[in-house]
């Protein structure tokens, strides 16, 4: 594992997030690695391990092909510009159930893991941006969903960049608005948040319960070349976590397009 708070990484993935459909963006070798350590661990992950045993019937076999995978396939596979992508379409949670998004939430907690615990690509020059950590325990009455985040010291530069004490971002929160309205097309909402407070400190959130992400109690500390770990509050389902993900996804993807990033 490696700690992107303290220290500057090679890139392992990308972010991005288009048209209701969150992306994965890593180098082949990168791909075929995960895709070793799920082989190896695939029995435990189909549900006959602790981890996933009793939520079995609810999300299925974890699948593993050319082209597809996750619990029921819930991730694509395909090339673009010379990378792998694994695209996780947000799914129609009123029409297929809160199970289609566990199945998604439980399959993104796998792969972000094992993307935290394999070697970058050997020739990879740029930096890993953000890392992402998410879960999915839908027994727990509150809270069952997580998610976090780890900013490394390159994405702090890029976002402490505006010289203002204190801005929005309306493509975040447009993103925001899109994911929850695909998520859940009839439940129209206007408490989409996504600002940036100086130096650096991102704060986003969506409807719920005070539900959002920023900056833990420890970011205050930080010294001046570190990075910084968001945590969520109050983030209760696939809804709200799946939203507030597509909106980080889209912030990596918009410092990605950064020439020095």
């Amino acid at each position: 594992m490696y700690d992107l708070t303290f220290k500057s990484h090679a890139r392992r993935y990308d972010l991005s997030y288009q048209d209701g459909t969150i992306r994965i963006h890593m180098a082949p070798s990168v791909s075929q690695a995960v895709r070793m350590q799920l082989h190896e661990f695939q029995d435990r992950l189909s549900g006959t391990g602790d981890e996933f045993r009793e939520q079995k019937s609810d999300i299925g076999e974890f699948v593993l092909t050319s082209n597809a995978l996750g619990f029921n396939g819930v991730l694509r596979e395909f090339e673009a510009d010379d990378e792998i992508v694994w695209a996780a379409d947000l799914p129609d949670l009123k029409v297929d159930g809160q199970v289609a998004g566990m199945r998604l939430s439980a399959t993104l907690w796998i792969v972000f893991n094992r993307l935290m615990a394999i070697a970058p690509d050997d020739g990879e020059t740029r930096l890993q941006l953000m890392t992402v950590d998410v879960a999915a325990r839908p027994r727990m009455d509150l809270h069952g969903f997580p998610l976090s985040a780890k900013f490394s010291m390159a994405m702090v530069n890029w976002l402490g960049r505006n010289p203002e004490p204190s801005f929005t971002l309306p493509e975040i929160e447009a993103v925001l608005r899109d994911a929850w309205e695909t998520l859940w097309p009839s439940m129209a909402a206007t408490e989409f948040r996504a600002f940036i407070r100086a130096p650096g400190d991102v704060f986003l959130g969506c409807p719920g319960n005070a539900t959002g992400l920023g900056p833990n109690h420890m970011a205050q500390y930080r010294d001046a070349d570190e990075g910084y770990e968001l945590e969520c509050h109050n983030v209760d389902g696939p809804l709200q976590q799946l939203t507030l993900l597509a909106g980080l996804a889209r912030l990596n993807e918009h410092a990605r397009r950064q020439p020095d990033s």
